[in-house]
């Protein structure tokens, strides 16, 4: 399955033939998505399991910085970074506005394209790691929503078995009852010791 990641190239950007780098992303299998806009952007951001979003830094500062903290309110945006690609080394001015806009890093767009695969494949790994803890937290509720199940089922089934022991211990011999009340209190039983079992599982493991 291939991930996908956003290039926002701006309204005025022209058809060019792909860099270095896009045909390395595709090479990798990652699937990148061209915007012009950023309505665009933010409608992949929340149609696609995105692994990144690269965005052509034009100069306007302040504009670009608009455009990543609007980025970062779309649904899902928190799950992927937002790299800005310039052919020029920015001024560290314009590096803290756009860091504190929420900005990953910076990319040279001029850089070799190893240099831009690192980057993604570091966070690729990142998003599987939060991907795990995610579902960490789904089996956490699911842990304790086993645990009640557990507790709901143990319950009966202590009542279940102890009224099956009275009724055959009260039956009479040659009772043709008493035989098939002994199996079903010998089943009772076995099913306690299941439970009991998956009890103790449960606790080892949560």
């Amino acid at each position: 399955m291939n991930e996908h990641i956003v290039h926002l190239t701006g309204a005025d950007a022209e058809t060019q033939k792909p860099a270095g780098w896009e045909n390395a992303l595709e090479k990798e299998g990652f699937h990148l998505l061209r915007a012009k806009t950023l309505n665009q952007a933010k409608y992949y951001a929340k149609a696609y399991r995105l692994v990144g979003l690269l965005i052509d830094l034009n100069g306007d500062d302040a504009a670009t910085s608009e455009a990543i903290q609007d980025l970062l309110k779309t649904d899902g945006a928190c799950r992927f970074p937002i790299f800005g690609l310039s052919a020029k080394t920015l001024r560290p001015k314009s590096q803290r506005q756009l860091a504190e806009a929420g900005m990953t890093s910076l990319i040279n767009s001029n850089a070799p394209p190893e240099f831009l695969m690192h980057q993604l494949r570091a966070q690729r790994e990142l998003l599987s790691v939060k991907l795990l803890e995610e579902n960490g937290m789904d089996l956490n509720s699911l842990s304790q929503e086993a645990r009640k199940i557990l507790h709901d089922l143990s319950q009966p089934l202590a009542a279940l078995q102890g009224r099956l022991q009275i009724l055959e211990i009260k039956s009479l011999e040659g009772d043709p009852l008493k035989g098939a009340l002994k199996d079903m209190t010998g089943l009772a039983m076995q099913v306690t010791d299941h439970l009991r079992q998956l009890h103790e599982l449960h606790r080892k493991y949560s």
